[in-house]
């Protein structure tokens, strides 16, 4: 994609630290619970469940936390568990922005929430569509952003 030509070797986006930070200790903490929380055998729903519920949580926290890298190619991204997507920049046939506030309308000094959409969905051949969500919980995410919006054929 002769639009990328700058981007000499692959550049990734790793997520934000503290995101990684919060879902892994409590991770953590829920596997501690779990062994140390006696079963309750009359109690269908007790301690254990609990601590079971917040392990699975954090377990699909953390799955959702991704490292995003961008080439001349496309984009992909990874999971901590290295589960990912990729999307080459000849196959996107989508590309939209998503912005919204997540705290009340009285506090003006928080960023937006941003999501970039991108997919092959109405491609020819494909059965099977791929779609992206890159949100700004990564490191560096307006380079990101940018990157994005100059090699989506959809893009600005």
């Amino acid at each position: 994609m002769p639009r990328l030509s700058v981007l000499e070797e692959p550049r990734i986006f790793p997520p934000k630290k503290t995101l990684l930070v919060i879902w892994g200790v409590t991770l953590l903490f829920s596997v501690f619970g779990i062994v140390i929380t006696p079963i309750a055998p009359g109690l269908a729903i007790g301690p254990l469940s609990f601590w079971i519920g917040v392990f699975l949580i954090s377990v699909w926290q953390l799955s959702g936390v991704h490292w995003v890298q961008v080439d001349n190619d496309g984009v992909r991204y990874k999971n901590i568990f290295q589960r990912g997507r990729e999307l080459r920049w000849d196959d996107v046939t989508e590309f939209r922005e998503e912005e919204f506030s997540l705290t009340p309308s009285r506090i003006r000094n928080r960023q937006p929430y941003v999501i970039l959409h991108l997919s092959n969905r109405g491609k020819e051949g494909v059965i099977r569509p791929t779609n992206i969500k890159i949100t700004n919980d990564q490191l560096e995410f307006e380079t990101l952003r940018t990157i994005v919006r100059a090699a989506s054929p959809t893009g600005e």
